[in-house]
């Protein structure tokens, strides 16, 4: 197994990355091989030319099965080496994003509850040598896997076995991974990410990344690894690496009891970290004196004496303690956030005797304390909240402190917790959901 490892993404490739959004073929006709990347040192090499030619070198056909704009590169990917009457796709809505790209491109598209079934390959004398899976949600039986000699590919977006199943990138943010990746590994029946591992590319996550940013970059990234695969599909496939299963994570769906926030047991980096995960599927939940609020617009809070005047600081607790990590301002991920993540508090008288909850209005901003867990004035143990959403109405600070928290006593301006279970949860839980998932 080989593991190419990005020690950082350079100007040129973000935006290469992020401009990626695609309609049609044609748009990626000089796209084909995504990045050609070289780290030094102990990492390995992961340079290699253009495979257009592969078509023309083997006549292999595939199949595509995908739903979402993640499976978007990586069917770019295999129609552009193996050719567009080589490739026929399986989606499970007509109406989603592939079977959209599909129709536009003319591409031959059929439904997942056809394909799966007995009679569909009874009567249709299909010859493709292997699958492509991407964000594709549905577990594929062994009579469909057996119909490939070289099996069906999976593009998943971790570095397996870590985040198995459903949200393994929203993940990745919400835990603080400090690097993810795509793992191409080989479909296995009965359950979700445990088969063999073929090929497998690593990258930093950016300390203020979100999840939508995050989600379009390793879909390039697990376009480009799926690619190299692809191009030595015979080698990749017969030399298979089983996944260690001590060191397995579960990454269930996300739900909204995700989004509600325990001050007093959540560090600031903690519910930054969730907010970016969740960050275009649920807001943030807190309540005011039963009164539930959406929270948006979510950053941590630097003393202005320990930040760096010609960068923008770091979101994990322990960078906090580095005066030599801080980003450039015109890193190529500012553009993407409409304020900073960072607020810079110049005053800390005004965080005296605060408890966890507890909401300070300081400067046209809301100030929320979080659990202190830091000995440090560098990593403060609050958030800022630049909106609100009470009942259908949003609002900012300003208008949050003059309409709801003017009325409020000192002693109520205290955001509490009222749901007692989470979906989030510490990793040791997850060992005890993975033992009871073998006894099943």
């Amino acid at each position: 197994m080989i593991i190419c490892k990005r020690k950082l993404l350079t100007s040129s490739l973000i935006k290469l990355l992020f401009r990626s959004r695609y309609s049609s073929l044609k748009e990626l006709n000089n796209y084909c091989v995504f990045i050609t990347n070289s780290t030094t040192g102990s990492h390995t090499h992961c340079n290699y030319q253009s495979t257009r030619s592969l078509s023309s070198n083997y006549n292999y056909r595939a199949v595509f099965l995908g739903s979402d704009a993640f499976s978007i590169p990586s069917l770019v990917m295999t129609t552009n080496l193996l050719g567009s009457t080589n490739v026929s796709v399986v989606v499970s809505n007509f109406g989603n994003e592939v079977a959209k790209f599909a129709k536009k491109n003319e591409l031959e598209t059929f439904h997942w509850e056809d394909f799966k079934t007995k009679d569909f390959w009874n009567h249709n004398n299909r010859s493709e040598e292997f699958g492509v899976v991407a964000s594709f949600g549905h577990l594929i039986p062994l009579q469909v896997i057996e119909r490939f000699p070289l099996g069906i590919l999976n593009v998943h977006g971790s570095l397996l076995p870590r985040w198995r199943g459903a949200a393994p990138i929203p993940h990745a943010i919400i835990y603080g991974d400090k690097t993810t990746g795509i793992s191409i590994m080989q479909i296995a029946p009965h359950k979700f990410d445990i088969g063999p591992i073929l090929y497998q590319q690593e990258i930093p996550i950016h300390p203020h990344i979100r999840r939508p940013e995050l989600i379009s970059i390793l879909a390039d990234v697990g376009a480009e690894a799926l690619g190299h695969v692809i191009s030595d599909i015979d080698h990749f496939s017969s030399h298979p690496i089983p996944q260690n299963e001590e060191e397995a994570k579960l990454s269930p769906k996300l739900t909204p009891v995700m989004a509600e926030v325990d001050w007093s047991t959540k560090t600031a980096d903690e519910v930054y970290n969730l907010f970016r995960g969740l960050y275009g599927v649920f807001k943030l939940k807190t309540y005011l004196m039963e009164k539930p609020i959406d929270l948006d617009e979510i950053g941590l809070v630097v003393m202005n004496s320990h930040r760096d005047s010609k960068g923008i600081g770091d979101s994990a607790s322990e960078k906090c303690e580095q005066n030599n990590t801080s980003l450039n301002k015109s890193t190529n991920f500012e553009r993407f956030y409409s304020n900073s993540p960072f607020y810079n508090l110049d005053n800390i008288n005004v965080l005296a005797s605060s408890v966890p909850g507890q909401i300070i209005y300081y400067k046209d901003i809301i100030l929320v304390k979080c659990m202190d867990v830091s000995k440090s004035l560098k990593c403060m143990p609050y958030v800022s909240v630049r909106k609100f959403k009470v009942g259908k109405k949003w609002m900012s600070a300003k208008d949050f402190q003059n309409g709801f928290l003017s009325k409020c006593k000192p002693d109520q301006r205290i955001f509490s917790f009222q749901q007692q279970t989470t979906s989030v949860q510490p990793e040791n839980t997850i060992k005890k959901q993975q033992q009871e998932q073998k006894l099943k």
